[in-house]
């Protein structure tokens, strides 16, 4: 089995961005097969796997997941990229040309203008019909991305946006060509070059919004990849056809893109030892132990998560979570160590909620995240606990549940009681996003990702939509928009370390460990390699068979 060991990655934060403040375009890239890789082949059908159906099709729409990501990154493009490929690290944020063919930064962080690439057309499909994208397509989605419950005088069909935070201090959007865009901010705004590279923030047409009120039920791009409604059915398969006009189409090898719907592990395991699917990541350890041993000849890829789990703690349901002591006694009763050892062989190392790999050592992780149950206990009885406390944890219908359990056992330790309620997604998600439950192990991912903003203004900031949980600190807030406004990297870094201290000793949101996942492939796969960007790194397979 061909193996790539596994490195705790750091996950940069793309200031340097600052410091040349202009890219040059690139030539689309092409040429000689990457070094262990095959000669590229033309046609067929790579088969992958989603363990859920998307939901919807919008991204204004909350409730996201990888699920959804993956189509999106197919068949929608930004105006920036993430670079990918089989010697590319999972976390890297290396910044490349998309749809902008170069871009630049003002100095003092507030202008960003883009230049885009001409000759780019949308999918050949009604309403759309293949026309040229222009800047006004990106002022459009932007100004979608980020409205309120209205926009242009109309009600949105998703009234709370799940992308409004990453356009926070908003001035305005010029387009003074059909090829430049510029993007103008109240004050300096570090992340947002990252968020242009967001599978988040794609670039969508207009008349999709004019014919159906929203973004929801179709998916019309400019990407390598067309969505194929009509040979989809929904709990089954998701399919994929190659775009033929698509502007970089000399790089797309694959005919079609399976997404098959199975949510049991098992049936997944069985489905990769006989070859009916050809790529799949995994993130318990003796799940991957085992699929080593029954696939000696698959390639594998190791790599560590770089957005842990996390414990929910909400504010909006319990009295009790609104007591540092109680959500205090929460997390020293939390085993990190035991956690890393029996979901993950030893190999995950302990999550500060708000940091990302690289921000702390572990030694600063580990004083940080004390496991103390006495202490826990004596927090719980001065709170006015001391016969014990239950509390709600919602799971959805398809979470493993081993962690689930694991975490149930080391709060009950302390005098902490949790009882699960098991829900299905369309009921789960809901009451995840007004805050309507106890406790909800969050595992990372979907928005999360694109800069460290994402998951520490995004789910901290007292006015951000995407936090849940119902944190208000008004102290934490003012460190939260220091990390906004801090062009300089060095000093950014601190504002995030001063920001993460005060999170976790105040104990929102518990991190957990940061989880190991295991990505196999076939043998014939070539020039795969996942990446936390989802979808566009299956976009240039081809397979050598």
């Amino acid at each position: 089995m061909a193996i790539v060991s596994r490195r705790l990655l750091v996950l940069p934060l793309g200031l340097a961005l600052f410091a040349a403040a202009c890219a040059q375009p690139t030539a689309p890239q092409s040429g000689p097969a990457p070094t262990g890789q095959s000669e590229p082949k033309r046609g067929g059908t790579l088969t992958g796997l989603v363990a859920s159906d998307p939901n919807d099709w919008d991204m204004r729409s909350q409730g996201k997941t990888g699920v959804n990501a993956q189509q999106h990154g197919l068949v929608y493009e930004t105006l920036l990229r993430f670079k990918k490929g089989p010697n590319v690290e999972y976390a890297s944020q290396v910044l490349e040309p998309r749809l902008a063919e170069k871009w630049e930064v003002s100095a003092d962080g507030t202008i960003y203008t883009f230049n885009l690439r001409k000759g780019v057309k949308f999918h050949n499909i009604a309403p759309v019909n293949g026309r040229e994208l222009t800047s006004a397509d990106v002022k459009w989605s932007m100004s979608y991305y980020s409205a309120g419950e209205t926009m242009d005088g109309k009600k949105l069909a998703s009234p709370v946006s799940g992308t409004d935070f990453m356009f926070e201090g908003l001035n305005t959007i010029e387009t003074p060509d059909a090829s430049t865009v510029r993007v103008k901010f109240k004050s300096p705004y570090a992340p947002f070059i990252n968020y242009t590279a967001s599978q988040w923030m794609p670039i969508a047409a207009k008349e999709v919004y004019e014919a159906d009120g929203h973004l929801k039920n179709r998916l019309i791009g400019t990407g390598p990849f067309t969505f194929d409604e009509k040979a989809s059915q929904k709990g089954t398969v998701w399919m994929l056809q190659k775009n033929p006009a698509y502007w970089q189409a000399e790089r797309v090898y694959l005919d079609t893109i399976r997404k098959v719907v199975i949510s049991d592990v098992s049936t997944q395991q069985a489905a990769f030892r006989t070859k009916q699917l050809d790529v799949w990541t995994v993130t318990a350890h003796n799940v991957a132990q085992s699929v080593q041993a029954a696939n000696p000849q698959a390639q594998l890829f190791t790599y560590t998560i770089p957005i842990g789990n996390a414990l929910l703690l909400s504010q909006r349901k319990s009295p009790a979570l609104q007591d540092v002591r109680v959500r205090r006694a929460i997390s020293m009763a939390i085993d990190r160590q035991e956690h890393s050892k029996v979901m993950f062989g030893g190999d995950a190392k302990p999550f500060l909620a708000g940091s990302w790999p690289g921000l702390f050592t572990e030694q600063e992780m580990t004083a940080l995240l004390p496991y103390d149950v006495n202490r826990a206990k004596q927090l719980l009885a001065e709170a006015g606990y001391a016969q014990g406390l239950t509390l709600e944890m919602i799971i959805t219908d398809s979470d493993e549940t081993a962690q689930h359990e694991l975490l149930q056992s080391q709060l009950k330790k302390a005098g902490i009681e949790v009882k699960f309620t098991m829900l299905p997604r369309e009921q789960h998600r809901p009451r995840l996003y007004r805050g309507d439950f106890d406790l909800y192990r969050n595992s990372g991912g979907g928005l999360l990702e694109a800069d460290a903003d994402s998951f520490l203004y995004g789910e901290f900031n007292s006015t951000s939509t995407l936090n849940w949980v119902g944190v208000n600190d008004s102290e934490l807030d003012k460190m939260l928009r220091a990390t906004r406004e801090a062009l300089d990297p060095a000093k950014r870094r601190e504002a995030m370390r001063t920001a993460v201290k005060r999170i976790n000793d105040q104990a929102w949101d518990p991190g957990i460990i940061y989880p190991a996942a295991w990505a196999f492939s076939q043998p014939y796969v070539q020039n795969w390699r996942t990446h936390f960007a989802n979808g566009e790194h299956e976009a240039f397979v081809w397979l050598d068979k």
